[in-house]
C-alpha cells in the first residue's frame, strides 16, 4: 500500500495526509507485530492509533472530494 501512496502528483494539501496515513500505518503494523499472541489486555496505544488512521483517512476522501465511508 505504501508504495501506491508515495507516487507523485497527489494534489495540494493532500500529500501531507498521505505522509501521515503512511506514518500511522507503519506504526500500526508495528503494533500488530509486537503484540503477543496470549494477549488479555489492549494497551491504550493499540485503541488509539486505528482511531487516527482512521480520522487521517476521512481527511484524504475528504479533501479529494470522495465519498466516505459508511457502515451498516
Amino acid at each position: 500500500m505504501v508504495y501506491e501512496l508515495r507516487r507523485p502528483g497527489w494534489p495540494a494539501g493532500v500529500q501531507d495526509l498521505i505522509d501521515r496515513l503512511i506514518g500511522q500505518t507503519r506504526t500500526l503494523a508495528k503494533l500488530t507485530r509486537s503484540q503477543p499472541n496470549n494477549a488479555t489486555a489492549i494497551s491504550p496505544e493499540w485503541i488509539n492509533q486505528p482511531l487516527q488512521t482512521a480520522r487521517t483517512g476521512r481527511a484524504i476522501r475528504s479533501a479529494l472530494n470522495l465519498p466516505q465511508l459508511t457502515y451498516r
